[in-house]
C-alpha cells in the first residue's frame, strides 16, 4: 500500500446506516406513453421492495422522481403511517403519485425510492414477535 500517493488496496468500510433504499432508470429512448412509464415503475417499485426484504428493513416514505428529457427533475413523496416493503404497496403509492402529475414532456429518467428505514420486526406488532432460545429475533407471519 502506498497511502501517500492515494492508493489503498483495502475495501471500504462504513458505519453509516442506509438511509433509503431506490432504484432509477435512465432510458435509451425518452418515454412520452403513461402506460409505459407505469410499467416501469412497477419494475421498479419490485427492485426496491425486494431490496428492502432482502435488508430486512421497511419505511415510511415513498419517492416517485421524474426527470424531463429537457434534464428538468421533479420528486413526488408521501409518507404513511405504517412502514412498508411489499412491492404492491409501494406500487400503489408510486402510482398515486405518478397520476398528480401533470407534465405532458417526454421522461428521460424514472425513480422510486424508499425512505425513513426501519429493521422490518420493528413494524410487527408485539404478539407477532417471539425470541429463540440462541437470543435471535423471529417474526411470525402467514
Amino acid at each position: 500500500m502506498i497511502l501517500a500517493l492515494g492508493i489503498d488496496e483495502r475495501p471500504v468500510e462504513s458505519d453509516a446506516e442506509r438511509k433509503s433504499i431506490g432504484k432509477e432508470e435512465t432510458f435509451e429512448q425518452d418515454i412520452t406513453n403513461k402506460d409505459e412509464q407505469l410499467a416501469m415503475l412497477w419494475e421498479l417499485s419490485q427492485q426496491v421492495g425486494w431490496r428492502l426484504r432482502a435488508e430486512q428493513k421497511a419505511g415510511s416514505t415513498v419517492t416517485l422522481k421524474i426527470k424531463y428529457n429537457d434534464f428538468h427533475t421533479i420528486t413526488r413523496s408521501e409518507t404513511g403511517q405504517e412502514p412498508l416493503n411489499l412491492d404492491e404497496d409501494i406500487f400503489q403509492i408510486i402510482k398515486e403519485l405518478h397520476s398528480k402529475v401533470k407534465s405532458r414532456q417526454p421522461v428521460r429518467l424514472l425513480g422510486v425510492s424508499v425512505s425513513k428505514l426501519i429493521m422490518e420486526e420493528e413494524k410487527l406488532p408485539a404478539f407477532l414477535q417471539t425470541t429463540s432460545g440462541n437470543g435471535r429475533q423471529l417474526c411470525w407471519m402467514h
